[in-house]
């Protein structure tokens, strides 16, 4: 494995000036090069950097430095030397790029003169719901001065100003220097899954490893099940009669709850977004909230403790979405059954491994990124009438441990949220929350896991505080 030499980076770019900060993290080395009226360093910039890519160990780590300061550095590699102006015009291209059009700037890996090392991509904060902002992610490490940029992009810099522009970049180069600190544990899993599958994977996604680990064992199985990249082997769906995808095995008293089994029984979608708006069920004291996602319900704003005669507990099931496709064989429709045979196989050695191994979470990537990426257009396991399947009995099951836990005396229902349900009940009821469980699993294939609190403090479902016993 390449013992790595890395050196943590940070571009600025004004009208009149240019400036970059580079630190070498083993030793805190800092090197500082302006471009400006008053000096010009644009030589010594490329130079070091021409010399840093003479050492195959030598990386660059940054924050979005992949989607902007390594693509204006690269330009800047044609020049023997260059203007604050020169940089600035082509930060401005890269700057401007519409969202959907943003790749169109980046530099292929095999082009890079120096490898990069994208933090802002590794913890998938380049997904629009996931944004984070190197600011954020400062304040999260609780860094004792979170600096925001001094002066409006654009501005026509003074010679007093420069100085605080080049300490700003110096900040922002520590954050980044305290934040590879941090994700230490994550790089090291990226060095030894990109030697274990034979390609780069220093700045995928954890959800994107894991497709990768389960493709690796999928073609394994059955060469070129899954075709390859640019051509992956899918099963698009023009519509989807969602009395397609519900187990016959699901089945209800409560009339609130066949009023929706109903309602989706006679339902034919052409999307998978929005399919389920306001869909919803108000019954055992709670609201159950459907959604394309899984399902949620809450008491809100509510606090619950437990006694010597009542206790609260929580039932969740093991590894919901993957099992539910094993228990119940279903897969994609381009993928065959091998699909359940490897996700099986993929769950058993992930559980017979301590948590403590890299396997564990590569194996564990693998289990939870398939679902997601069934209902992506750029994956081999495209099928969203599997995705419907998996989220649609996800939830109806939910429903129906509910609806029985619900049935026994003293039972309050606290919160059901994706993947499982959240109680109060008197604690000599607890063996009839245990038989009312056993029947579930046997039903369904399905394994509950149970946990008792001290205390459950709900703001709302997304937000609660719950103390293990």
């Amino acid at each position: 494995m390449t013992q790595w030499n890395d050196f943590p980076y940070d571009l600025e770019s004004y009208p009149n000036v240019f400036s970059a900060v580079i630190v070498h993290a083993a030793s805190g080395t800092e090197w500082i090069f302006e471009v400006s009226d008053r000096v010009n360093q644009s030589r010594q910039l490329l130079n070091f950097i021409h010399a840093l890519s003479q050492h195959p160990g030598n990386r660059m780590i940054g924050y979005n430095n992949v989607g902007y300061d390594y693509p204006l550095l690269h330009a800047l590699l044609r020049f023997d030397s260059f203007t604050a102006a020169d940089a600035y015009q082509i930060s401005m291209g890269i700057i401007e790029t519409p969202w959907n059009d943003r790749f169109r700037n980046n530099v292929w890996a095999s082009d890079m003169i120096v490898p990069q090392v994208d933090l802002f991509k590794i913890h998938h904060f380049d997904n629009q719901a996931r944004m984070t902002s190197l600011k954020q992610i400062e304040i999260a490490l609780q860094l004792p001065h979170v600096a925001d940029l001094p002066f409006p992009p654009g501005t026509v810099l003074t010679p007093d100003q420069i100085p605080q522009l080049l300490g700003y970049n110096r900040h922002d180069v520590a954050a980044t220097l305290r934040f590879w600190q941090e994700s230490a544990a994550a790089l090291a899993f990226r060095d030894e899954m990109s030697a274990a599958l034979d390609q780069d994977l220093t700045n995928a996604s954890d959800s994107t490893i894991g497709s990768k680990v389960f493709i690796s064992r999928l073609n394994a199985a059955q060469p070129g099940i899954c075709g390859k990249s640019g051509s992956w082997r899918q099963t698009p769906r023009a519509r989807i009669p969602l009395a397609d995808c519900i187990f016959p095995y699901v089945q209800f008293q409560t009339p609130e709850f066949n009023r929706v089994l109903d309602y989706l029984r006679g339902k034919v979608i052409t999307k998978t977004k929005g399919a389920f708006d306001d869909l919803t069920a108000t019954c055992h004291g709670l609201t159950f909230v459907f959604g394309t996602g899984g399902i949620h319900g809450a008491q809100d704003c509510t606090t619950w403790r437990s006694t010597p005669d009542r206790v609260v507990q929580g039932r969740d099931v093991r590894s919901y979405y993957p099992n539910l496709a094993i228990a119940n064989r279903v897969y994609p429709a381009h993928l065959s059954d091998v699909f359940c045979d490897i996700y099986k196989d993929v769950y058993e050695q992930r559980i017979s491994l301590p948590k403590s191994d890299p396997r564990n979470k590569a194996l564990k990537l693998a289990l939870n990124a398939t679902y997601g990426n069934s209902n992506s257009s750029y994956s081999p396991f495209y099928d969203p009438q599997y995705t419907m399947t998996i989220t649609i009995n996800g939830q109806l099951l939910l429903c129906m441990l509910a609806e029985r836990l619900a049935a026994i005396p003293s039972l309050e229902l606290i919160q059901v949220n994706t993947d499982g349900i959240e109680y109060i009940v008197d604690r000599d009821r607890v063996g009839e929350c245990d038989a009312v469980s056993a029947e579930w699993e046997r039903l369904t294939g399905l394994e509950l896991e149970s946990e008792d609190y001290i205390a459950f403090f709900q703001k709302d479902v997304n937000n609660y505080l719950a103390i293990l016993e």
